[in-house]
C-alpha cells in the first residue's frame, strides 16, 4: 500500500481536510493520506472539526509531527 502525506506548518487544519478527503475518494487497499505538521498545534482548529463533521468526516483530534520535519 502506498501513502501519501499532507504536511503544513501546524497541521491544524488544511492538511486534516486534505488527507480526509483524499481518503474518502481513494482505495484504502491501494492508497492511503496522512497528515503532519512542521510545527503541529496542540488541537485541531475547531471550527474545523465542526464543519468536517457536518461533512460527514471525522478527523483525529491531535495534529501530528511529520516525519519530514525530524
Amino acid at each position: 500500500m502506498k501513502t501519501v502525506a499532507f504536511v503544513s506548518l501546524y497541521d491544524a487544519a488544511r492538511s486534516k481536510m486534505a488527507a480526509a478527503f483524499f481518503d474518502a475518494f481513494t482505495k484504502p487497499t491501494l492508497v492511503r493520506a496522512i497528515s503532519g505538521g512542521i510545527r503541529p498545534l496542540l488541537f485541531v482548529a475547531p471550527d474545523v472539526v465542526r464543519i468536517m463533521e457536518e461533512a460527514g468526516f471525522r478527523l483525529s483530534a491531535q495534529p501530528q509531527i511529520s516525519a519530514t520535519a525530524i
